[in-house]
């Protein structure tokens, strides 16, 4: 099949650090990641429950929720976050191997979620690593309204290195970026994808709507990333593509095997 990724995308992404491409998640993989939301959120639900308070980390009960790393633990899930479309997101900008570094859910509750300043994923790490890329999924209809993503192309920002964050005290955010550029809006379809470099600056606004906002990121690295000094993984290091070609196995085939 003729791949949904398009000569114009790896263009834009390398002239700008960024690509929009919408409608090009499958009906099934949208339901299974609509799915694994609500799965998950029900198994941070319990997690509080049992420990008796109404956050963990930086999510809150029916406010926001961050979910981390827990793509093998809601049926299909990986399907999509090693799906072919995956696989020609990270050919068109990190190149031919891939591996899974990161995934989060970001779920931003309705007249609640909050927002994200201005930054570089990479500025979360602090440290030099070869840039990665960072597939940010609509999972809802996406709008200025809800809190969509706003990307800053390198054009307009000037910047195509990693820059120091300074962490906000009150939202913990990390910031990188605080010029009066505004960013371009994913107003986009539930099904689309915004991906963008990990040194392109990015933020999000409030969800002012009656419903809930879910959004799901996966990030892809040429090489795995160490914590410095070391031979640990910073978060993953799960091999999906070597010499453009899918090496992972889904859970269900290794099990069946």
């Amino acid at each position: 099949m003729a791949s949904l990724i398009t000569s114009a995308h790896r263009d834009l992404y390398k002239r700008e650090g960024y690509f929009i491409a919408e409608r090009v998640i499958s009906p099934e993989h949208l339901e299974i990641m609509r799915n694994a939301c609500d799965h998950l959120i029900d198994v941070m639900h319990r997690q509080m429950d049992e420990l008796g308070v109404d956050h963990i980390h930086i999510s809150h009960r029916g406010k926001r929720y961050h979910i981390a790393k827990q793509y093998q633990q809601a049926p299909r899930l990986e399907e999509y976050v090693f799906s072919d479309l995956m696989a020609d997101v990270c050919r068109a900008t990190i190149g031919d191997t891939a591996f899974l570094f990161y995934d989060q859910y970001v779920v931003k509750a309705a007249e609640k979620g909050t927002k994200f300043s201005w930054h570089q994923d990479s500025g979360y790490l602090g440290f030099p690593h070869r840039e990665y890329v960072t597939v940010w999924a609509a999972v809802d209809d996406m709008t200025l309204e809800n809190g969509t993503a706003f990307v800053l192309p390198y054009s307009k920002v000037g910047i195509r290195t990693l820059v120091e964050h300074i962490r906000d005290p009150e939202s913990g955010d990390k910031c990188g970026y605080f010029g009066d550029e505004p960013g371009i809006p994913a107003v986009v379809p539930a099904g689309s994808l915004v991906v963008f470099s990990s040194l392109v600056f990015h933020r999000s606004g409030f969800n002012t709507t009656d419903r809930m906002r879910r959004a799901y990121v996966t990030q892809y690295s040429p090489e795995p990333i160490f914590k410095p000094g070391t031979h640990e993984p910073m978060h993953l290091a799960v091999p999906f593509l070597k010499d453009g070609r899918k090496v992972y196995q889904p859970q269900a085939e290794a099990v069946a095997s």
